[in-house]
């Protein structure tokens, strides 16, 4: 088993949350309004955490 720094760790975990909170904020925002913006704000969280996730794998594997 590889363990990560707690504070690699710590900082991932943080993100991460804060993504999916955008996430969700985006998800209902598009819920009110459907439009280009709102559809590439929720393109956008989901690349955020796309690219902590390869983060947090990339820390394991270092």
């Amino acid at each position: 088993m590889i363990l990560v720094s707690d504070s690699v760790t710590e900082g991932i975990r943080l993100d991460i949350e804060q993504a999916c909170a955008d996430l969700h904020d985006a998800e209902e925002a598009q819920r009110v309004r459907d439009d280009p913006t709102a559809r590439a704000r929720l393109i956008a969280c989901r690349a955020a955490i796309d690219a902590i996730l390869d983060m947090w794998n990339e820390a394991r594997l270092s």
